[in-house]
């Protein structure tokens, strides 16, 4: 059985970027590990990161070598080759999961469609982090904003986490934020972030 998609919190800002006068390159933070075949990702990655990652092999949920083979390519319609059939393709890694399926790829046998489940996780959390641009905005309304935690923000390194993690423990919340200008709100109710 494939595990559920996982879920990604991206870090449309960060406790860092609120107080820093560069913002840090985007990364996205990763609520569940991600597991590939040969080591799992924890923690936060960039989109940068995910196309790397695209490259190495994906775990699959069985240990046969010609697991990697779950995926059937069907015959070209165009072609006048009589003998020409559906074709069973090796996929091993995000990349090449990516152009079977633009090349019309599917799983076939219940044990390929199992297969396949194992791939789609890894396949849309990388293609989600590979094509995640930071936030410059939110629609949050001012209103929610002393109801909202700040622990919700996210931090990245251990000083930001130490001292958000500080501003949880005191039960700051965005609107505490906000009043000492660490966030900035519009009177049409978007907030922007300092970057």
């Amino acid at each position: 059985m494939h595990r559920s998609l996982t879920l990604l919190v991206l870090a449309l800002t960060s406790a860092t970027s609120l107080l820093a006068a560069e913002p840090p390159d985007l990364t996205v933070r990763l609520v569940a590990p991600l597991e590939l075949a040969d080591f799992t990702v924890v923690g936060a990655i960039t989109p940068a990161g995910a196309q790397r990652l695209m490259k190495e092999k994906i775990k699959l949920g069985s240990p046969d070598a010609d697991a990697y083979e779950f995926l059937m390519v069907p015959a070209d319609p165009k072609s006048k080759d009589p003998k020409a059939a559906e074709q069973r393709i090796r996929v091993e890694n995000v990349e090449q999961y990516l152009a079977a399926m633009k090349r019309g790829a599917y799983p076939m046998t219940t044990f390929d469609i199992a297969m396949d489940g194992w791939a789609v996780r890894p396949t849309a959390v990388l293609k989600f982090v590979s094509r995640s641009i930071e936030s410059k905005r939110t629609r949050l309304p001012e209103r929610l904003l002393p109801a909202l935690p700040v622990e919700i923000l996210g931090a990245e390194g251990p000083a930001a986490a130490k001292a958000l993690k500080a501003d949880t423990a005191k039960g700051k919340t965005l609107g505490d934020y906000q009043q000492a200008g660490k966030l900035k709100g519009s009177a049409d109710l978007i907030l922007w972030f300092p970057i």
